[in-house]
């Protein structure tokens, strides 16, 4: 029986087992409903064309018609498609991200020929193409390979380097692209690159060799093919040997996303992080305004220096080690996005999801929310702006909808999306470690911080300035680069409850130091030192030091020149008690941060950026349960405060309790949750 299964599967071609696969991922990783809205879809915006071969097992018509398996000479038969225009409007590409239509078809046309993109890709987006590039960019593959997922050497299906082979250029391409683009970057400085890459010599394309991660590949391929129980029919063993006979010039061939492209990917990516499956891109409209815009488009820029700052050869493109080292680091989840994008798929205009069950957790579209399929604008129903609740209650100084987009990229967006609320401003509540104390401290859940400043001078300019300056080791470290401008954004996640620190740090394993501008990178805690955070009125705030300990005739920074030395550690991030000065610092291992194994400054990578405290923000993670704790927290504080005084208020209770907020024994907005 088992004998005659393999038959069967050794007369099918690669093309009939390519559909086959469409077919048991149709099957599999769909509901019915999600299977109609599917193929409604796809049937109401498709185009025909005819071709004179014999048609193949599909996703719509799983058995091999009898004229292929006769002999005889294939008919004409229909074909029904997608073309790159309607792609771009079905999924609502906002015209101010061109070339993004292009290059997103680009990347579904190298999907849409899994697991034999050496052979097929670019392929024609037919509903079996669509229904692949569907379940690789959403995750549901992994229902079906589950299998081969298990069996794979590595143990793991590379679907990273999928993505980014699908927006690869050939190099030959690439540089023609380049010459292209400083062209016309010369004729139109600071206008972006608008003209669509395209490749004509498809083979040059799409075979993209790599010298030392081809088994990432192979996973890939064996999962699909276990999947298929074709193993047997087409073995590793030949595939290698075949892939050995190829010419070298085709076989060493590298191949790179151009930075023009990727820079339109993040900014892509960054604008759909927060999108559900039955929300239009038009819902974040207002991103799309000139100072949208450029929001948008410099925080793409800091994301964009996350790639190329690893090295200088990660400016001329995005190859496959830059491109690995980046996402496995700093931006797991870049792609996530594309999953509910994708989705939109999955939301027919006839059909009524009001009772459906497929996506319980987020809200269903109304019939007069999707009109047409292929205009952007109906696809967002007269009130959906009114319904769509904000990202941010409201924006704060560093900490905007992109900025938090940003942030998404390395915390999971679940956690970020409408659940973040203001605890403290500098630059409304005042710079003072007191009325950070009052604002961030009793909030028991999680909390962001965020500090934006400008570099200060290699050679202190005022008196402040020297004083901490001389308050640091005497050893002089180089900046990081200045490639994106003097102002720098660093930030810290901390994931437990802010407390004073007098004998011990606090935080966990899940701390997370990063930086978001000029550069974006994340330094990850380290589990062998425990040093993640302290806050203390006396030493100030500090990610990454030791405590300093009190010792008799120590005189703070705000009294005298004579202060001993900051204790930095490695990879740190320390503000003064008077929240004026910072400095982050990256010289080493053994602290409680991991060092950055990617970037390089001055040949090394070793640097130390002190800047001058323009803003600090702390953003709670939580809601109004986490506010009203904290208020309670407060309040019961302010009742012991006041027993332990022994103050007994006269009639004039109001008179009292402003003389003694005067006095700064109660009060100071201890009573308010947030600062909202």
């Amino acid at each position: 029986m088992g004998q005659s299964h393999s038959c069967e599967h050794a007369t099918l071609t690669k093309e009939q087992l390519s559909d086959q696969l469409a077919l048991r991922f149709l099957r599999h990783c769909f509901s019915d409903i999600e299977i109609y809205s599917f193929r409604d879809n796809f049937k109401s915006l498709a185009q025909e064309t005819y071709s004179q071969d014999a048609p193949s097992s599909s996703a719509s018509s799983p058995t091999p018609s009898s004229s292929s398996s006769s002999g005889a000479i294939p008919h004409p038969h229909k074909i029904l498609y997608w073309a790159e225009d309607t792609l771009t409007r079905f999924l609502g590409l906002p015209d101010a991200l061109a070339p993004i239509g292009p290059i997103l078809y680009q990347s579904a046309a190298y999907l849409g020929a899994f697991p034999f993109e050496q052979d097929f890709a670019p392929v024609v987006l037919t509903f079996e193409a669509l229904v692949k590039v569907v379940a690789l960019t959403t995750g549901r593959h992994e229902k079906v390979l589950r299998k081969g997922h298990e069996r794979s050497k590595k143990g793991g299906i590379d679907w990273v380097k999928m993505v980014w082979k699908s927006f690869a250029v050939w190099e030959r391409e690439l540089s023609a692209v380049m010459e292209k683009s400083n062209e016309e970057g010369s004729g139109s400085e600071g206008q972006m690159n608008t003209q669509p890459e395209r490749v004509h010599e498809e083979e040059a394309l799409f075979a993209i060799g790599d010298d030392e991660d081809d088994e990432d590949d192979e996973s890939l391929t064996l999962a699909a093919l276990d999947a298929l129980d074709a193993l047997e029919t087409f073995n590793l063993s030949q595939i290698q040997e075949n892939e050995k006979e190829q010419p070298k010039r085709i076989q060493k061939q590298s191949a790179r996303i151009p930075i023009d492209n990727m820079r339109v990917i993040i900014m892509l990516l960054l604008l759909v992080a927060p999108l559900e499956p039955t929300q239009p891109i038009a819902v974040f409209v207002e991103r799309f305004t000139v100072d949208g815009l450029a929001s948008l488009k410099a925080t793409a820029e800091n994301t964009l220096r996350g790639f190329t700052s690893i090295s200088e050869d990660g400016k001329k493109g995005i190859g496959w080690r830059v491109f690995k080292a980046a996402m496995e680091r700093s931006m797991p989840y870049l792609f996530n996005g594309l999953s509910p994008l994708y989705e939109h798929l999955l939301f027919s205009k006839n059909v009524n999801m009001s009772s459906a069950a497929t996506c319980p957790q987020r809200r269903p579209p109304s019939a007069a929310s999707r009109t047409s399929p292929a205009s952007p604008t109906n696809l967002m129903s007269p009130n959906i702006l009114e319904l769509t609740q904000p990202l941010l209650p409201s924006p704060g100084q560093i900490l905007n909808v992109d900025t938090l987009c940003q942030i998404s990229l390395f915390l999971p967006g679940f956690r970020l999306w409408r659940r973040l609320r203001p605890l403290y401003a500098g630059s409304s509540a005042g710079f003072s470690m007191g009325s950070f104390e009052t604002h961030v401290l009793k909030w028991k859940a999680p909390t962001i911080l965020l500090v934006s400043g400008n570099r200060m001078p290699s050679s202190p300019e005022t008196a402040p300035e020297r004083a901490f300056t001389n308050s640091l080791a005497q050893k002089k470290y180089p900046t990081s680069p200045d490639e994106g401008g003097e102002r720098l954004v660093y930030g810290v996640y901390l994931n437990v409850p802010w407390k004073l620190s007098h004998k011990e740090c606090f935080g966990d394993a899940d701390t997370v130091l990063f930086q978001l501008a000029p550069v974006h990178e994340v330094f990850r805690a380290s589990s062998s030192n425990k040093d993640y955070t302290h806050f203390n009125k006396t030493h100030g705030i500090a990610f990454g030091n030791q405590l300093p300990q009190h010792h008799a005739g120590y005189k703070s920074f705000s009294h005298s020149p004579e202060r001993q030395h900051l204790n930095l550690g490695p990879v740190s991030l320390t503000f003064d008690e008077g929240l004026v000065y910072g400095v982050f610092n990256h010289v080493g291992d053994g602290g409680a941060f991991l060092r950055s194994d990617t970037r390089k400054v001055s040949g090394d990578r070793i640097w130390q950026d002190r800047f001058e405290i323009e803003e600090i923000e702390v953003w709670g993670i939580g809601g109004d349960k986490e506010a009203e704790e904290q208020r309670r927290q407060w309040a019961w504080e302010e009742r012991e405060a006041l027993l332990r005084r022994n103050i007994n208020l006269r009639k004039d209770i109001e008179a009292d309790r402003a003389l003694l907020e005067m006095a700064g024994l109660i009060g100071q907005n201890r009573s308010g949750g947030s600062m909202g």
